[in-house]
């Protein structure tokens, strides 16, 4: 079985120092994603106030006209 695997060295084996520099590099980016993501919130959520808020004007000025 192992005749069928590639050949490879110590030098292709990961190290536990590999490992943490890896999670390491994984949680600054899941972190960058977080910020990006909370931003992207905040933008939608004052796109949506601000549309909610000129078509709750817009009715009121239709209702004030049709009395």
């Amino acid at each position: 079985m192992t005749e069928h695997l590639p050949p490879v060295g110590w030098a292709d084996v990961a190290t536990k120092r590999d490992l943490e520099h890896l999670e390491l590099s994984l949680r600054n980016e899941i972190a960058s994603l977080e910020v990006r993501l909370l931003r992207e919130q905040r933008t939608q959520f004052a796109a949506f106030v601000t549309a909610n808020t000129a078509f709750m004007s817009a009715a009121l000025v239709l209702l004030r006209l049709t009395l």
